[in-house]
């Protein structure tokens, strides 16, 4: 994925509903991603409260993958036909080391092998909702796949026993070719224990 190394300033607007919606730049998607797992739901709520499936919108021949940037900042949802080289032999982005360490804290391995994502015009993102729950399982060489492979559920919100309810919802947009969902938020992370928040 392009990348510029300048991070652009976030920048709030108000919603319909009136709630500030904090918007991220293109600029900040990293051209490193680590494998989190594949997609099996992702309910969201739209700006009229409405309920919906948004993996159903995204354009996906199979399973989609939940990835995450080495940062833990973002969560990103690619199409399964955006991956263009199964297995590549040579990384140089810079941000592939906090992905690698990152994938090792969470999956207790590292990746067996990277793949490259290409996507479409992802000059602008279109903003969805916010997320209510996301559902995915991890792959099958992750040691948190043993003994089943029991699917992850993440409510939104949800930080863990040991500290309060987020406040705000991850915010969930679109790229414009429905290739690419991105979620993000104040609250929201992932980290060795998967998606916080």
């Amino acid at each position: 994925m392009k990348n510029n190394s300048q991070h652009d300033v976030t920048r709030e607007y108000e919603g319909k509903r009136g709630e500030i919606i904090k918007s991220i730049s293109v600029n900040d998607i990293p051209s490193s991603l680590l494998l989190v797992g594949y997609l099996n739901q992702l309910v969201c709520e739209t700006p009229n409260k409405k309920s919906v499936n948004a993996k159903k919108l995204l354009k996906s021949s199979s399973k989609p993958l939940v990835c995450a940037s080495g940062d833990g900042k973002l969560v990103i949802i690619v199409s399964s036909d955006t991956v263009t080289a199964k297995n590549l032999q040579k990384i140089d982005a810079p941000d592939i080391k906090s992905a690698i360490n990152l994938h090792a804290d969470f999956h207790g391995v590292e990746p067996p092998k990277f793949k490259k994502v290409d996507t479409q015009d992802l000059s602008h993102l279109v903003f969805f909702g916010w997320l209510k729950h996301i559902v995915y399982t991890v792959p099958s060489y992750s040691e948190r796949a043993f003994p089943k492979n029991i699917p992850f559920i993440h409510e939104a919100g949800d930080r863990g026993e040991e500290f309060p309810k987020a406040k705000s919802k991850p915010i969930v947009c679109f790229s414009p070719a429905k290739d690419m969902i991105i979620m993000y938020g104040d609250e929201m992370s992932f980290t060795d224990r998967g998606i916080v928040g």
